[in-house]
Parts: C-alpha cells; structure tokens; sequence
C-alpha cells in the first residue's frame, strides 16, 4: 500500500549492533538457548520489553521454568516474556539512546542465548550523534559491539533479511479521515505525507519520521531534519495511539508501521511476525466500531514471501 518503501531510504545509513549484558536474565537465556524478537516500550519511569520466543527454541521442562520465572505467559502455543525496569539497564539504555537521536528508526531487535542484537537507520546528518552514542556506551563498558556502520540497505533488504529469520506477515489498511483528524496538533504536518513510526512497538504517542515535499507550518511538535523534506514529529491521531495502546497491552509486537497520508486517504503497512498476526488482526478488528468514521477497510493480509512491492505500486501508485 505504501508507493514504495524506498521513500524511507532517505534515511540513508545504518547502524548495527550487538552487546551482551552482565545479568541474570541474559546468563539464563544463553544458558537454555532462548531465541527471541524483543520489542521496547518507553514510559515516562519505567521501560518494557516484550520477548517473543521463536518457535525454533526448545522449550522442555527447565526451559519452562526458566519462562514462568520471568512471569512469561503463553497464549495460543506462543510463549511471551514481559520485563518491566525502572533502573537503568544496558539492555534498553542503548536503544533509547539512538532512538534520542532524533532521525533514527528501531528496525529491529533480538535476544539470541544471551547476546542483544539491534539494527536502526537514521539520516545521515546525524552520523555524528549516533557515533557520540555508541561511544559513550563503550566507554561506560557496555560489552557494546559496532557490527555495522554505513550506508543503509534499504528497507527491502532489512525485511527480507528479518524474514529469514522470522516469518513475517503484512496488513494494509486504508482509511479515510475524518475532518476533525486533518489539522495540527492531530496532524502538525500538513496534506500529503509519508511517516514511519520511531519505534514500531512503541509508545502511547506515537513519534515519527515524516517525509513530505511540502514543509509543515512552524510548530513545536515539528522538528526539522532535513532539506530533503524529513521532519520528526508527535502525533495525536486517534487511530494510532489506539492500535499502540492495544498492542502495548496484549504483548503483540510489531516491526514496521508505515503511514502513507493524502487528504483524506490515510493508509498504513504494518510488518509483524507471522506468528502474532492472529492477535494483530483481533485488535484491529476491535477497532472497527471506535472508528468507524475513518472508514477502515482491510486490504491485504498476506505472508511477507507472498507481498510483492510491485504489485502494491501497480496496485495504488495512480490513486
């Protein structure tokens, strides 16, 4: 639904890491072997990760103890670990430290038998700070590894390489706003717009990088990134911060939420696992009469191997 993913490549380089703190928590999980994809909640006092623990570990009877300790919980033969800090903890710290730097997107996030791998991609203007970043963090003795630092590979590349290590599903829905959704402070950004959520599992407002050709009236909600069009903003539509608050609360973690907004038709892609697709579309479905005034329709739902961007541009690039 999105034109084309490539919009978002003007967020033009990469960073991926990967760090192994000292923690009971992290010793236990390279002890059973966990494998898991990790999504972030920022509060304003306390962080919340939520491990989704892939279908490829061997969940035998220690292992399960192992989960039930963490106050994991499991619905429908997949298990969940909610962890909530209200110290600082290098498991989190350092992605919310990135994701301070105000171009920079969380792509993904895992745990894998003790060691924390994450990717993110940012505008090249800030380079500086997000090397300011890293460093700090290996200076406080973080086990902070730089795996990589360069040029991005592009949205398309990232998603095929998640695929292959968890199957991904795609949802895309359209919408036609309503008029009170249309001005600032609701949309501080104006008519035609694309926008990628920072954080995809995110937080109660949602925080993103917007790519438009028109620039947004001065705002504080509005933070200019780039000449090329690329502006970080909050937003207070209703529509988003619903589907975050119910992701937040039934643990369904999301990995890319694109947005693609032409007066009135908003339109969004979301990538998930596949194996949390399920939950995905019952709270979507949950929303249906919330918002029945933006007109949802629910276009597609399809295994990511099945989506294919040119049929998407061939399917809504003229609309």
């Amino acid at each position: 639904m999105i034109s084309s993913l490539k919009v978002f490549d003007k967020l033009d380089c990469q960073v991926k890491i990967s760090y192994r703190p000292e923690s009971k928590f992290a010793e236990a999980s390279k002890k059973f072997k966990i494998e898991a994809f990790v999504g972030i909640s920022f509060g304003k006092d306390s962080t919340e990760s939520t491990f989704v623990i892939s279908e490829g570990s061997q969940l035998n009877r220690d292992v399960t103890m192992f989960l039930r300790q963490y106050n994991a919980f499991e619905k429908d033969g997949i298990w969940r670990i909610r962890r909530e800090t209200r110290e600082p903890d290098v498991s989190v710290e350092i992605a919310r430290d990135i994701l301070g730097v105000p171009s920079a997107v969380l792509t993904d996030m895992w745990l894998s038998e003790g060691c924390y791998r994450a990717g993110f991609v940012f505008h090249h203007s800030h380079l500086k700070q997000v090397s300011d970043v890293l460093t700090r963090h290996e200076m406080n003795k973080s086990n902070l590894i730089i795996d990589y630092l360069g040029p991005t590979e592009g949205f398309a590349s990232i998603f095929n390489r998640i695929n292959s290590e968890m199957e991904l599903y795609v949802a895309e829905v359209r919408h036609t706003a309503p008029a009170e959704e249309l001005k600032s402070p609701v949309n501080p950004t104006g008519p035609r717009w694309f926008r990628i959520l920072k954080n995809p599992y995110g937080s109660y407002a949602p925080i993103g990088i917007y790519i438009t050709d028109r620039p947004p009236e001065e705002s504080p909600l509005v933070t200019p990134i780039a000449r090329e069009g690329i502006y970080m903003a909050n937003s207070d539509n209703s529509y988003s911060k619903y589907m975050n608050r119910e992701a937040n609360e039934r643990k369904v973690v999301t990995i890319g939420r694109f947005h693609d907004f032409s007066n009135p038709d908003f339109r969004v892609t979301v990538f998930m696992p596949a194996i949390l697709a399920k939950e995905w579309l019952e709270i979507w479905d949950s929303s249906l009469d919330t918002f029945s005034s933006w007109k949802p329709s629910l276009e597609a739902f399809l295994p990511f191997s099945e989506w294919s961007m040119d049929d998407r541009i061939a399917a809504y690039g003229a609309s």
